[in-house]
């Protein structure tokens, strides 16, 4: 479905509908119940195609992504499958934030946050480490922004910090292996 909804060749619109169609017959074989993860793929791959789309009405195609990724976000949980959940709720943030249903953006924010800090957790290297920080970069500002337009201004400047202190301790432990690697050398 990706493959269509990405398609050079052939008409866009036709192409994306094509995509949506795929995802809608797999969801027959993809249950939730049998198949989670694939059936969450699936959703998570609904609502990115359903955020482009480009026939039906702007709004019905956003509240369709929606649901599919709030669907996605049944299975794709920090703990679990962090980077499926950072990823479907970073782009649930981002619709509610389109549709300026702040506090929703918010909380979908805050979730992307907790699986980014799981992966980050996780991650051994220092060029892992670097990359995760590069997809997470935004992450904050944007969820610092939710939360004030919200009125939630505390939340907004924990995160913002939350932001700038992860940042600040990423480079300052990059320039320790640096250090620590001149020193073995020398």
């Amino acid at each position: 479905s990706a493959a269509y909804a990405s398609r050079v060749k052939g008409d866009r619109a036709e192409n994306i509908e094509k995509a949506l169609e795929i995802c809608q017959q797999s969801l027959l074989v993809r249950t939730k119940l049998g198949m989670p993860i694939e059936w969450a793929k699936t959703m998570l791959s609904m609502a990115n195609i359903y955020s482009i789309r480009i026939k039906g009405e702007r709004l019905d195609n956003i509240d369709n992504a929606i649901d599919a990724y709030q669907l996605s976000l049944e299975v794709f949980r920090p703990e679990q499958l962090p980077r499926e959940c950072r990823r479907a709720a970073k782009s649930l943030g981002s619709l509610y934030s389109e549709k300026e249903c702040w506090s929703e953006a918010a909380k979908a924010y805050q979730l992307a946050l907790e699986a980014a800090e799981v992966i980050d957790q996780a991650s051994l290297f220092l060029k892992t480490q670097e990359s995760e920080l590069e997809v997470t970069s935004d992450l904050f500002r944007q969820a610092a922004y939710a939360f004030a337009k919200a009125g939630n201004l505390q939340s907004a400047l924990t995160t913002l910090e939350e932001g700038r202190a992860q940042g600040l301790s990423e480079v300052l432990e990059r320039e320790n292996v640096k250090l620590s690697t001149l020193e073995q050398i020398a």
